[in-house]
Order: structure tokens, then C-alpha cells, then sequence
């Protein structure tokens, strides 16, 4: 059982997480998964299209009946938006270590130090603490992904289980 010192500072925290009161607020936030293009359709996507269909014919066969080559398409397209999230991620890691590594030079080069980005001061290099924030929203748009996934592989799996019962 929770102590009341301990239920009265989760009302306290929970009043002050419950997102955007207002219906701007509400309409800004509802849109920003949209703001980067993390939860289009795959499908919708001119080159995607095509890569998506070869992949769910892949995973089917050939010769699959059309519940299967749908569930397939379904795993295929999860796989994709799951891989542009990664490689969004990694992306921004490389382009922040990047700025990073560019500033550690010219730091170093001012001071005559060469291209060691060991020997500069922390206080030198001007951290983006916004990082950290986007790499934690593509986290769990990629968390998402990954469940879209595997819960995709879980219905095409069933599908086929489901024939394969069917024939015995």
C-alpha cells in the first residue's frame, strides 16, 4: 500500500503531465508525428511502393493465396518504416558527431593542438541539448514500428498456421 505522501506527489506529478489543454495546443500536438513524415504510409510513397511489394512477395511466395500476400505486405511495410526510423536516428547521431568532431578541430586548431579533439575544454563545445529530445521522439516512433512489426509477423504467421490446419 502507497504511503499518502506518496499518492499526494503522484496527483501532484500527474497534474502536471497531462499534456496540451488547449485545442491549439491539442491540434499542434496531434500533427507532429506527421511534421517529419515518421508515420506516412509506406505505401503512399512513389519508390517505397514497389520495394514493399517485391518484399511481401518474398516473405509469401510466389504463389500465395491473397490473405497471405496482403499479411505479407502488412510485415514488409512495418519492416521498411521500422528501418527509415533507425536510419533516421543514426543519422542524426552522425551529423551531431560530425559538428562535434568539426568543432573539436577548429578548437584545437586555435590552440595549436593539432587534430586532437581528446585535449578540448567540455565547456568548449556547444552541446545541442535538443539531441537528446529528438533522438528520444524517434525512439518511440521507432518503438512503434517494432510493435507494428512484430505484431504484423504474428498475423501472417497465423494466417499460414491457419491453412496449414486447414489442409490437415
Amino acid at each position: 500500500m502507497s504511503s499518502k505522501r506518496r499518492i499526494e506527489a503522484n496527483r501532484r506529478n500527474a497534474a502536471r503531465s497531462t499534456g496540451p489543454r488547449t485545442t491549439d495546443g491539442k491540434q499542434r500536438a496531434s500533427g507532429n508525428a506527421y511534421k517529419h513524415g515518421w508515420l506516412v504510409n509506406m505505401r503512399h510513397i512513389p519508390d517505397m511502393s514497389d520495394k514493399i511489394e517485391a518484399l511481401a512477395v518474398a516473405i509469401a511466395g510466389d504463389k500465395a493465396k491473397p490473405h497471405h500476400l496482403q499479411a505479407a505486405r502488412e510485415v514488409s511495410e512495418a519492416r521498411f518504416q521500422h528501418r527509415r526510423l533507425r536510419d533516421c536516428k543514426l543519422s542524426l547521431l552522425e551529423v551531431e558527431d560530425t559538428r562535434l568532431r568539426t568543432i573539436g578541430n577548429i578548437i584545437a586548431d586555435r590552440n595549436g593542438e593539432g587534430d586532437d579533439t581528446a585535449q578540448m575544454s567540455q565547456d568548449a563545445v556547444q552541446y545541442d541539448p535538443d539531441i537528446e529530445a529528438k533522438l528520444a521522439a524517434i525512439g518511440r516512433y521507432e518503438q512503434r514500428a517494432q510493435s507494428k512489426l512484430w505484431r504484423s509477423m504474428i498475423k501472417f504467421q497465423a494466417a499460414k498456421d491457419e491453412d496449414d490446419e486447414a489442409l490437415q
